[in-house]
């Protein structure tokens, strides 16, 4: 009877592990593209749940050494199941007399408390015109 056992344990655990290797799913959410379109930075993401799902944007700008990242903005949409959506926002430039440079960070969340991240750099107009004018 105890080789019977071992042999069961040994089963059971295989088909315990093999049945549960696949729990940790795929996120329903993504974020497909970041691009730059005439000073309006283009955000698109894609809702691979099978219901409406808001998600929520959030941007902030990386900080140097001496501090932590800058809240910038937020931005929430509800998007149709399997569809995208282009989330689109200003960064500030010498325009506006802020400096827009430097590395951002984007992170979309939905109702299930998925997160996906990505970073980005920029360089606003007077960087442009400063690394082309050497």
């Amino acid at each position: 009877m105890g080789k019977f056992r071992k042999i069961y344990a040994t089963v059971l655990a295989t088909l315990l592990c093999v049945g549960t290797s696949g729990i940790a799913a795929e996120p329903t959410l993504d974020i497909t593209d970041i691009s730059v379109e005439k000073g309006i930075i283009l955000v698109e993401t894609v809702n691979k749940a099978e219901i409406d799902t808001t998600f929520m944007l959030t941007v902030s700008k990386d900080a140097g050494a001496t501090g932590a990242d800058k809240y910038y903005a937020v931005y929430m949409e509800n998007v149709a199941a399997g569809g995208t959506h282009i989330f689109r926002f200003e960064i500030p430039d010498d325009k506006k007399g802020v400096a827009g440079s430097g590395s951002y960070t984007v992170k979309l969340d939905n109702y299930e408390d998925e997160r996906i991240s990505r970073q980005f750099a920029y360089a606003d107009n007077n960087e442009r015109t400063a690394f082309f004018s050497l």
